[in-house]
């Protein structure tokens, strides 16, 4: 039985691209480097089928970039909205979105609030089914626990969202609980 072919490497960039390590790993962060290079760099990933692997940059950094995001569903036109406006603000921070569907299920929200966070996800927004089967109107920043708690109605909640997670991952706010 013949043995696998490993994945490219940024060392195997490198050798087909004939630049240094470094100039592979200053053209995949998007720093800036002389056109020459970055053309033979684009060209040897194109080549080898080169695909970045985050996991270094996670242990190094400590951050996956990624937000959980928890809601029922989108079958409500209120979700899909919500879903699509926070979307557009995590992509602005250069997050991207873990959308899970809980379904009203409470048991499900706490399977995939376990799930978010044994991936590490950099903050975990979730739209519980106690706030879906009733709205309030209250929100409360915890700093202490670095915890965002937000109640309010559907004609409310978009734009609180929106400020409230604004100032929160400004303010480098690890978990924001719906």
């Amino acid at each position: 039985m013949s043995r696998s072919k490993s994945a490219p490497t940024m060392a195997d960039v490198a050798k087909e691209a004939g630049v240094a390590l470094g100039t592979v790993s200053r053209v995949i962060n998007g720093e800036q480097v002389g056109a020459e290079y970055r053309e033979k760099v684009e060209n040897a990933i194109q080549r080898l089928g080169y695909r970045y692997n985050n996991s270094g940059r996670i242990l190094r950094t400590d951050r996956t970039n990624i937000i959980a995001v928890i809601i029922p569903n989108t079958v409500h036109p209120y979700f899909a909205l919500l879903v699509h406006h926070l979307n557009l603000e995590l992509e602005k921070r250069d997050k991207q979105m873990l959308l899970c569907f809980s379904e009203y299920d409470r048991s499900r929200e706490q399977e995939y609030i376990r799930m978010a966070q044994q991936n590490r996800v950099d903050g975990i927004i979730a739209l519980n089914s106690e706030f879906a089967a009733s709205c309030g109107a209250t929100c409360k920043y915890r700093p202490e626990e670095d915890d965002l708690m937000i109640y309010a109605d559907e004609g409310q909640i978009s734009q609180i969202l929106i400020n409230l997670i604004k100032n929160a991952l400004q303010a480098g706010a690890k978990h924001i609980d719906i």
